[in-house]
C-alpha cells in the first residue's frame, strides 16, 4: 500500500532553471558559459551539499577563472533565479494527491535558493521537505532516500519517487522506491494510475 509519494522540484515542479542560471552568472563575470560550467562543476556538489558557503564557493570558482573578489557575488545565485512561477498543473496534482497520501519534496539544492523558495512559499504543500542543503547529501546519493524514508517513516516499498533525471530515479530504484522518471504531467498521471494511486 503506497503511504508517500517523493517528488523532485526542478524539472518536475518547475522546468530545470540551471541552464538560464548559468548564462547569466557567466555573463556577469564576463566568462564564457563553457569556462563557468567547468569551474562549477568542480566545486557545485559541495555547495548544494551545504558543506561550502556561497561566499566559499564562489572564492573556489573565482579561483578557478581567475577572476577576483567573491564578497561582491554573495546574492548572486539568487538574483539569477529570481522568483520564478511553477508549474501550476504540478502543484495542482500535488494537491490532489495531498489528500490521500504524504506529499514529499526531495530536491537537490543550495542553501541560498532553499531559503528563497521557501521565504516565497514554494514548498509550502508539502508536509516534508527532503533538501540537500541541510541533509549534506545529494541524489543520487543513497543516505538521502534513506533520510527521506526515515522523515516520512516509510517503508521503500510504500513509497513512490518522481525525477526528471533517469541517474536520480535509478537511485531512487537502488533504495528499493519505486520510482517514476517524470516527463509530462500526463504522462505520470499514467503511471500513477497503474500503480493504484487516485488522481
Amino acid at each position: 500500500m503506497i503511504k508517500a509519494i517523493i517528488f523532485d522540484f526542478g524539472g518536475v515542479m518547475e522546468p530545470n532553471y540551471d541552464p538560464k542560471i548559468h548564462a547569466a552568472l557567466a555573463k556577469h563575470l564576463k566568462v564564457s558559459l563553457p569556462a563557468f560550467r567547468a569551474a562549477n562543476t568542480s566545486v557545485y556538489s559541495q555547495f548544494e551539499k551545504g558543506k561550502i558557503s556561497e561566499y566559499e564557493y564562489w572564492k573556489r570558482v573565482l579561483k578557478k577563472l581567475k577572476v577576483n573578489d567573491p564578497k561582491r557575488l554573495t546574492g548572486l545565485w539568487t538574483k539569477a533565479y529570481g522568483n520564478p512561477k511553477g508549474w501550476a498543473s504540478s502543484y495542482s496534482l500535488v494537491k490532489t494527491l495531498k489528500r490521500n497520501y504524504q506529499v514529499a519534496l526531495l530536491s537537490n539544492v543550495t542553501r541560498p535558493i532553499a531559503v528563497l523558495n521557501s521565504r516565497n512559499k514554494r514548498y509550502a504543500l508539502f508536509h516534508q521537505k527532503i533538501l540537500s542543503c541541510y541533509v549534506h547529501a545529494r541524489k543520487p546519493e543513497q543516505r538521502i532516500y534513506a533520510y527521506g524514508l526515515r522523515k516520512l517513516r516509510c517503508l521503500a516499498r510504500e513509497s513512490i519517487f518522481i525525477d526528471n533525471l533517469a541517474i536520480n530515479v535509478r537511485g531512487a530504484r537502488k533504495a528499493g522506491i519505486d520510482s517514476i522518471q517524470f516527463r509530462s504531467l500526463f504522462q505520470l498521471k499514467k503511471e500513477l494510475k497503474k500503480r493504484h494511486v487516485s488522481v
